[in-house]
């Protein structure tokens, strides 16, 4: 269920180009992402699922039919798939779970802002189903990152930057950490608005996110909504190219909450 990273290479700039992956494609079923320029990471901590994971209904049918269409997985190889010209991660664990999606391209700030964008479905079948970013200089990079108070792997990045989602007053927010020598430091927030405020939460639509990073300033939200979570300055950094990677959480995703199930993010645009 796990691989080693493919190497690194020197992240595209203004110049140089840009990465983008669109996931074109119209599988007639559900068809697991094989890529060949990104790492795909799937883990799940209980002995009970080294070998298959805990089972679940995932979006899209067995035909890719759209949502509220589901079909079952449980195999590891299923839980990131394809269908309809996007990208779906969709995990179950009682105890913890964890995908991350790591592209072959460092992003670089060190001649000034770098955008990070990606476009995902807004619908949440649980608040402990979530989704973050972390961005990471190469030599610390972790294959599995993760906040230390979590009960799983080996905790966070000697330094990093984290995106993460979470919940504020029953909505939808988006929190951004900053950690340096392994300290790890919550960014303020600009905003407290979930944005339920401003969209109505939709698993076929994919809205975008948009990271804005410098070695001194950082600035996440949804432009299109005028919608900023953070948006404050930085100490300076001292490293200026990171590891990206997109991850989707599990954590018990019914736990207090009988009519929760986990999750299926929908993806675009990376």
């Amino acid at each position: 269920p796990t691989a080693a990273p493919p190497p690194a290479t020197p992240a595209t700039s203004a110049s140089q180009g840009q990465l983008l992956e669109t996931f074109d494609g119209q599988p007639s079923q559900p068809e697991p992402w094989r890529p060949s320029a990104w790492d795909v990471t799937i883990h799940s901590r209980d002995r009970e699922t080294w070998a298959a994971l805990e089972p679940m209904q995932a979006m899209h049918g067995a035909d890719c039919g759209a949502p509220p269409a589901s079909h079952a997985v449980s195999a590891y190889e299923q839980a990131v798939f394809l269908c309809r010209d996007h990208l779906m991660t969709a995990i179950n664990a009682h105890g913890y779970a964890m995908i991350y999606l790591t592209p072959n391209r460092l992003v670089d700030f060190g001649a000034g802002e770098a955008t990070i964008s990606f476009d995902l479905s807004t619908l949440r079948s649980s608040q402990r189903d979530w989704v973050d970013l972390w961005i990471t200089p190469y030599d610390d990079q972790l294959q599995l990152p993760l906040e230390s108070w979590l009960p799983d792997v080996g905790g966070e990045p000697r330094n990093a930057i984290h995106i993460r989602m979470d919940t504020f007053n029953g909505q939808t927010i988006f929190k951004a950490t900053l950690i340096h020598e392994f300290a790890a430091t919550e960014l303020p927030l600009a905003s407290t608005d979930g944005y339920e405020r401003v969209l109505t939460p939709d698993a076929k639509r994919r809205d975008t996110f948009e990271l804005r990073i410098s070695r001194e300033h950082l600035r996440f939200g949804m432009p299109a909504y005028s919608l900023t979570w953070v948006d404050t300055a930085l100490p300076d950094l001292g490293w200026a190219q990171g590891v990206v990677q997109f991850g989707h959480h599990s954590y018990n995703p019914t736990k207090e909450c009988p009519d929760c199930t986990p999750n299926t993010w929908h993806w675009d645009n990376l």
